[in-house]
Formats: structure tokens, C-alpha cells, sequence
């Protein structure tokens, strides 16, 4: 998480503008090391292993919670669970909704502030 937070950090206070750099940012639920860019010899996964040869790694990333859309909520927002106000599946408040004043730190608003633009494709449930 802090090596994220780092690469974010720089990203954003390099002097390049978003129109510079291109960001692919890809977040699987269970992803055991079984890609080629992770040293799996069996997995033929040519295109992420090129993307991953020119990109950056995360190879010691850790899930803060079991429930998956809270993990990814830590992941967009920068915030641990009970800061961000999503608290998973087992709870009866909160479920997939952030608190309100999170909304404006997460990942995807940030970077359309910095002058990218953003899309997600996939899972829907990712608040913030």
C-alpha cells in the first residue's frame, strides 16, 4: 500500500502532464502469482507480461479485509476501512458506499483533477 501511495505521490508531483504518461491500473480479485510476469512458467500471458516488462510490479500487495469490494475501496481511496466507510459484505451499514466526504480522494478523481481520463471496465462495486 505505501509503495501505491508512493508511485501515486509521484506521479501526480513529477512536473509531466497527464497527456505524458499512461496508466493502466489493473486490480483481480484472488490473483495468485499465476502470470508469467510473476514467474509463473506455465502461464502464457504475453500481453500483461509486456505491460508488466515496461510498467511497475506490486509483488508484495496485501488485502486489508476479506471482503473484495472493501480491499479495493483501501486500494481507490487511500484510506483503511473504517476511515473510508466501506466495510464489506458482513455488515448492515455502509455497504458498497463510501462516506461522503471520501468521494473526492479516490483514485479515479484524483487523476481526472491531474487531467487524465479515466474509465473502469469490469467490476462496478469499486467505491469510492
Amino acid at each position: 500500500m505505501r509503495r501505491a501511495l508512493l508511485v501515486t505521490l509521484m506521479l501526480f508531483s513529477s512536473g509531466v502532464s497527464a497527456a505524458e504518461k499512461n496508466i493502466i491500473f489493473f486490480i483481480t480479485d484472488d490473483e495468485s502469482p499465476t502470470l508469467g510476469c510473476y514467474g509463473d512458467n506455465v502461464a502464457v500471458t504475453p500481453h500483461i507480461d509486456a505491460l508488466a516488462k515496461d510498467g511497475v510490479v506490486f509483488d508484495h500487495a496485501y488485502a486489508t479485509t476479506a471482503s473484495c469490494s472493501a480491499s479495493r475501496s483501501v486500494v481507490m481511496s487511500g484510506l483503511h476501512n473504517h476511515l473510508n466507510g466501506q466495510y464489506g459484505h458482513q455488515h448492515h451499514f455502509h455497504k458498497f458506499a463510501s462516506y461522503h466526504n471520501v468521494i473526492s480522494l479516490a483514485l479515479p478523481r484524483v487523476m481526472a483533477r491531474a487531467g487524465y481520463r479515466t474509465a473502469i471496465i469490469g467490476k462496478y462495486h469499486v467505491a469510492p
